[in-house]
């Protein structure tokens, strides 16, 4: 992500240092200081798609979101958001992941 951040940085710099006109650098930096702010926003749903994905469940995840990137988002609300999103695995194949991973996880703890 930081690379992400670096490379919108760095066309910023392109576009002040470009023989562009004015109001067209404007408007580039309108959207690239909007994409600053969507590249956080990717990540925080992509993260969340990997968790569910993983098992883990909506209230986890919205917690988890809280932690990760100051969202605060309901289960609720995570799981309207999220309905029907690209990547996330059907329900069924998500609870089929939750039991393994705990026995996975009991399994490490005993050792």
């Amino acid at each position: 992500m930081n690379e992400e951040k670096s490379k919108i940085i760095a066309e910023l710099a392109d576009y002040v240092r470009s023989d562009l006109p004015v109001q067209e650098i404007i408007d580039n930096f309108q959207y690239l200081i909007q994409k600053l702010d969507y590249t956080n926003r990717v990540a925080a749903i992509t993260k969340a798609i990997e968790r569910l994905n993983a098992g883990c469940t909506y209230d986890y995840v919205a917690a988890g979101l809280r932690e990760w990137y100051d969202i605060d988002i309901s289960s609720q609300e995570l799981a309207l958001l999220l309905y029907g999103a690209k990547g996330l695995l059907p329900r069924e194949l998500r609870c089929e992941r939750r039991p393994a991973r705990q026995e996975n996880e009991k399994a490490a703890q005993t050792e």
